[in-house]
């Protein structure tokens, strides 16, 4: 706290002490830091919006960008679908009678499944259900009966 008395009493002693001369001090303050502050505070509004055009615009690029890997992505996925549909072993399996009991059909869809899963980092399982059968076939699990099928509610 005395520095401030030591401050104030130099500034005593070199400014008049006439209520006109605080004044004009204060006027003189008030001149030079009004339009820094404004000048200041329009910089800042300026460089906001530049940079928030700025990160719009990455991210607008971003999207765009996720959304084309995205679309490729899906496209491999429905085109490994296609393959599958396209299978004559499973299309002949869905309406084969005592399919439940052909081991060797099972096994060769059960190998054909695992192939096309391996072949795809995005597929993690894939699940084949004859209905006429009531019978799963996952790479996961093997062959299983609906009811035991661990991810049937799914």
């Amino acid at each position: 706290m005395k520095w401030m008395f030591a401050i104030r009493k130099a500034l005593h002693l070199l400014l008049p002490r006439s209520k006109i001369s605080y004044r004009f001090i204060w006027l003189g303050c008030i001149v030079v830091s009004v339009p820094i502050v404004l000048a200041a505070s329009m910089y800042y509004q300026y460089s906001m919006k530049k940079l928030t055009d700025q990160f719009r615009e990455d991210s607008k690029a971003s999207v765009a960008q996720l959304k084309d890997r995205m679309e490729g992505a899906f496209m491999a996925v429905e085109y490994e679908s296609l393959q599958l549909a396209a299978n004559p072993v499973l299309r002949n399996a869905l309406t084969a009678p005592g399919f439940e009991s052909d081991y060797i059909t099972q096994q060769q869809i059960l190998d054909f499944l695992s192939v096309h899963k391996n072949s795809s980092d995005l597929v993690e399982e894939i699940i084949w259900y004859a209905a006429s059968s009531d019978l799963v076939l996952t790479n996961a699990y093997g062959s299983v009966k609906l009811d035991g099928f661990p991810q049937k509610e799914a």
